[in-house]
């Protein structure tokens, strides 16, 4: 485990991986908050694009759904581990 949980005041997460269902529920969580104190940590495009319509920064983790590749040329933010994310939120 990485202990990156008291890096953040709330934590929302799904298992869902339909990302229709996804953008409600992350539009939702965000509606009562201010959007430039939230971060989103993806692993696909589709994470990225809801990163955006909650107008928050968005990390992606390159070792799951869609190549490091794919994923660069769409974001600068990349990242090849969890590890790395945790160094780059402290």
């Amino acid at each position: 485990e990485l202990k990156i949980s008291g890096y953040f005041k709330d934590i929302m997460g799904t298992d869902n991986i339909k990302g229709g269902l996804k953008s409600d529920i992350a539009l939702k969580f965000i509606k009562d908050k201010d959007p430039k104190d939230g971060l989103m940590i993806g692993d696909t495009l589709a994470d990225l694009k809801i990163a955006e319509l909650m107008g928050v920064k968005c990390l992606l983790l390159a070792d799951s759904h869609q190549s490091k590749r794919r994923l660069r040329e769409a974001h600068d933010e990349v990242y090849d581990s969890l590890k790395e994310i945790k160094e780059c939120i402290k």
